[in-house]
């Protein structure tokens, strides 16, 4: 997310904005970063993975997929952020 938000963040800076759209700008990054930013990200997938457990009709290898998953995006956005 802090790539994109770079390259966007670049891109806006060569474009002249007015108030409102400053605003605006500000309005789409607090969102996007709520959304998808690593903020407490890391705990939100931690948590999601110690509770994990294999529902009534899922096979296990559907559960060992969801668990990968939720594994890569733990420690992505712990690396990322320790």
């Amino acid at each position: 997310m802090e790539e994109y938000l770079a390259q966007f963040q670049i891109i806006i800076g060569a474009i002249e904005l007015n108030e409102t759209e400053r605003r605006d700008f500000n309005n789409i990054v607090r969102s996007l970063n709520t959304r998808y930013g690593s903020v407490e990200r890391d705990e939100i997938f931690r948590a999601r993975l110690l509770t994990r457990v294999r529902d009534k009709e899922e096979s296990i290898p559907a559960l060992a997929k969801a668990i990968k998953l939720y594994l890569t995006c733990f420690y992505e956005t712990y690396f990322e952020t320790n």
